[in-house]
């Protein structure tokens, strides 16, 4: 029902859009643009930017520690590349 439901907004913003038409279009973008210009919205993005950044490296910093990564980016103590069964056996050879 929800795909449906999904096909169907998709297909009327479609048959709206293209009736709308490129002058139509190029009004929502003007007036997109003019908004996006304002000083205000401006102010708020850059507010909504370092709150984002913010809580960004709360994140990274809380996940770190919980897997036990180090500030170099590898984890504590656990190589980086994956152990296998003889690679580190270097006095036998192939025969």
């Amino acid at each position: 029902m929800r795909k449906m439901t999904l096909l169907v907004g998709l297909a009327t913003g479609y048959v709206l859009g293209t009736k709308a038409g490129r002058e139509r279009y190029e009004q929502i973008r003007a007036k997109w643009q003019a908004a996006w210009d304002n000083p205000l919205i401006q102010e708020k993005a850059g507010v909504v930017q370092s709150k984002a950044t913010e809580v960004y490296e709360s994140a990274k910093s809380t996940v770190t520690d919980k897997i036990g990564i180090k500030d170099n980016g590898s984890p504590s103590g656990v190589s980086p590349y994956p152990a296998y069964a003889g690679a580190d056996d270097s006095s036998s050879s192939p025969s």
